[in-house]
């Protein structure tokens, strides 16, 4: 019976700290995490003040929950985008395939990790998850580069500026279509590279 109660207590605890976070996440991203204060995240989850901080300490620890949640999603996406082809020059036009899509949702207001440091530059856990998802990215890219023959070290870190740099402009030039821009260069420069255009 004890174990039970103890099971049970544990779920409700668990299924109020991903309560928290998916509030968190809608809101931060929506708004902006400055403009969102944890008493307005605790309204919207349905949960006590001390419901949050038992999971989270502070708001600092949320946020760093938030990127760490947001960054697993977005690496996912991106290395299943390498499912699409046995072919790693394709695997990697497949990623600014995505990128584009992504880019041209409506709801898409801008990279997490870019906006977060941003607003809080000055957190070092925030400049730390961002900078380590930022690696992983041009990390994936050299893994790629390296199976397409490409070991330039040069080449994967185009890649990673072009997809960045598509990142950052949709927040003040969308209408430049950086998603479509984004893929183009990239073929070009797997032209450049060698074995054509696709």
């Amino acid at each position: 019976m004890v174990a039970e109660h103890a099971s049970a207590t544990e779920a409700q605890q668990s299924e109020a700290r991903q309560r928290l976070i998916d509030v968190a996440e809608a809101l931060f991203y929506r708004k902006g995490i400055r403009a969102v204060g944890v008493d307005e995240v605790i309204a919207a989850a349905q949960v006590a003040k001390a419901t949050l901080y038992r999971h989270f300490g502070s708001k600092e620890q949320l946020v760093n929950a938030y990127l760490e949640r947001r960054g697993r999603f977005s690496r996912t996406k991106l290395t299943e985008s390498s499912a699409c082809s046995d072919d790693p020059r394709e695997q990697i036009l497949e990623a600014f395939r995505d990128l584009e899509k992504n880019l041209e949702n409506p709801s898409f207001r801008g990279c997490a990790f870019l906006l977060a440091v941003s607003e809080h530059g000055e957190l070092e856990s925030v400049r730390s998850i961002s900078r380590d998802h930022k690696l992983f990215v041009r990390d994936h890219f050299a893994t790629l580069a390296q199976k397409a023959g490409l070991s330039d070290p040069l080449f994967a870190d185009q890649l990673a500026l072009i997809y960045e740099g598509a990142l950052a402009t949709i927040v003040v030039r969308p209408d430049a279509h950086p998603g479509s821009t984004a893929l183009a260069l990239v073929r070009s420069l797997l032209g450049t590279f060698g074995g054509g255009q696709r």
